[in-house]
């Protein structure tokens, strides 16, 4: 069965976690919550840096949207068709080599490497695209900011 000093580790581990745990579930759930620190007062845009703020506004949305004619989707989608014929031939002569009564190593990892560049080139697509989302999610972030600040600054005046 077990060891002693391995039923004694055990033990430990047993303990060291319940040490760690049972505070956290002894908290008293109808404890009030911890207060926050309070937030800092909403900025809103005076009246008399409206104008500049706006074409200050005009110019961060024009970067935006030069930055968004950069899309890997439009070079990806080309590629498509040369990807999926890549993939068919692939496939047809992976077929052909495993249909064959004898083949050596050498050829079933020429193979293997075939679709690995496939496999990197699908990965750097995926990559790309993956980047480019996050930088569409900060953008679109950094929109509702601004949209949150000048409907302050409205509702202020």
């Amino acid at each position: 069965m077990f060891s002693p000093p391995l039923i004694q580790k055990a033990l430990a581990w047993v303990v060291i976690v319940l040490t760690l745990a049972l505070p956290a579930l002894g908290q008293d759930a109808s404890e009030p919550p911890q207060p926050e620190a309070a937030a800092p007062p909403s900025e809103v845009i005076t009246v008399g840096r409206i104008p500049s703020r706006y074409e200050d506004l005009d110019k961060r949305l024009a970067t935006m949207r030069k930055g968004l004619d950069g899309s890997p989707e439009a070079q990806i989608e080309a590629g498509l068709p040369a990807f999926r014929s890549e993939v068919e031939e692939r496939t047809n002569a992976l077929d052909a080599l495993l249909g064959r009564a004898r083949f050596s190593g050498s050829e079933l990892e020429d193979k293997r490497l075939e679709w690995a560049a496939l496999g990197v080139r699908a990965r750097q697509w995926q990559t790309d695209l993956g980047d480019w989302a996050s930088k569409i999610d900060e953008q679109l972030e950094e929109v509702a900011e601004l949209v949150d600040l000048w409907q302050r600054t409205r509702n202020a005046a």
